[in-house]
């Protein structure tokens, strides 16, 4: 079965990033979760596409061991208007309710130990379905090397 991510049609799933061009995302999901739900939200992950694949098959591998959030998903390498050449793509790690602090900075220190160094933002999935994208966007951020989420004020909350 095909997992439905909050705002997008359905995604395919377990194959890596990298070779499918026929969708626009692949996605799994945690044992027994339904993700999505009014209060979802994100990590966003930006990877350079020479290490999309690698980086996806950690966190998916983590996702499916019921270690990280509720579901995940990956930009694969169909073209999209919105993105330029050679950008980073984007991997979203998602967490049922983006007011519970504690299983947003779980969820970060699981990405955190996977290796995921850098700064990174969460956003709420009421904000990205509102079409809010870009800069102010975040209900949170995390200082790169860091575990706290530090509430930003964007992000529909």
């Amino acid at each position: 079965m095909r997992p439905r991510l909050p705002g997008r049609a359905p995604a395919v799933t377990s194959r890596a990033p990298g070779s499918v061009t026929d969708a626009f995302w692949v996605a799994v999901t945690a044992p027994g979760v339904t993700p999505g739900g009014e209060r979802s939200g994100k990590w966003l992950v930006f990877v350079p596409a020479a290490h999309h694949d690698e980086v996806w098959s950690r966190i998916a591998a983590a996702t499916v061991a019921g270690r990280l959030g509720t579901a995940a998903k990956a930009q694969t390498a169909r073209e999209a208007p919105y993105r330029a050449e050679g950008a980073p793509r984007l991997i979203c790690v998602y967490t049922a309710d983006h007011g519970d602090l504690a299983d947003v900075e779980r969820v970060l220190g699981g990405l955190r130990d996977l290796g995921i160094a850098g700064h990174l933002s969460y956003k709420t999935d009421a904000a990205t379905l509102a079409g809010r994208y870009g800069k102010g966007t975040a209900a949170y951020v995390s200082r790169a090397g860091t575990r706290q989420a530090v509430a930003s004020g964007g992000g529909g909350m």
